[in-house]
């Protein structure tokens, strides 16, 4: 999906007025920014979680200082594993592992989001630059006729294209050429529409059961830490 936005696959940008690129460019922007925020909100929140989990094991409270008992080692998420986290060799290891998993199980989800959303972000503009080619597709095929010399094929005098402010309302020829052009452009402008539908198909085939299992877990994580909330507070 990516390649075909990038290979120009729904609608070429070579066809494309100055006003359609500048709606191009603004739509990669807004996604572009868009994803660097979430990305770097989501890497701080990492961050500052490890970091949580760092300091609290090397400073020590006041009750730890004038305890004879040794505090116990603290990971950043509660868990059980098959060996002593007591010893600092396994302690290690058990750290490790967890900061891996904090990293690189948010990091995943976040690129998933930021992929969506930035493909959704693309296919809106695709939907904006096809309503600007719908408005403009008299001018925009007035302007190929010109550019492609596509009245000029017929063998009659033509001088009267480079006259400035030519009526070509009463150039009956140029009238029949312009309805064809026009039909043509339309018939261009009915295959972009299909394949954005196609591509935004395609989207929700794609992402529909990565985003219901993501809201499934987050659902469940939620509702646990509701539940821990909640037998904490009784117990208290």
């Amino acid at each position: 999906m990516v390649h075909r936005l990038r290979d120009g696959r729904l609608s070429p940008p070579s066809k494309w007025s100055e006003e359609q690129k500048n709606i191009a460019n603004t739509y990669d922007r807004h996604a572009r920014t868009m994803s660097w925020c979430y990305y770097s909100l989501g890497i701080g929140c990492l961050f500052c979680f490890a970091m949580t989990a760092i300091v609290s094991n090397s400073i020590q409270t006041f009750d730890d200082v004038n305890s004879t008992e040794t505090s116990s080692r603290k990971l950043p998420y509660r868990a059980v594993f098959p060996f002593d986290i007591e010893q600092t060799g396994y302690y290690g290891i058990a750290f490790s592992f967890q900061m891996l998993v904090i990293v690189f199980g948010p990091t995943v989800n976040i690129g998933l989001d930021t992929m969506f959303v930035g493909l959704v972000i693309h296919a809106s503009g695709q939907f904006k630059i096809l309503k600007n080619a719908l408005r403009n597709i008299k001018q925009r095929t007035i302007k190929i006729i010109e550019i492609e010399g596509i009245v000029e094929e017929e063998p009659r005098d033509k001088t009267h294209l480079t006259v400035p402010n030519y009526n070509w309302e009463e150039d009956t020829f140029f009238l029949e050429t312009l309805q064809q052009q026009m039909l043509r452009e339309l018939n261009r402008c009915l295959q972009h529409h299909q394949k954005i539908l196609m591509f935004i198909s395609e989207l929700e085939d794609v992402f529909s059961p990565m985003m219901f299992a993501q809201f499934v877990s987050s659902s469940g994580t939620l509702c646990l830490i509701i539940f821990q909330i909640t037998v904490v507070s009784k117990i208290c």
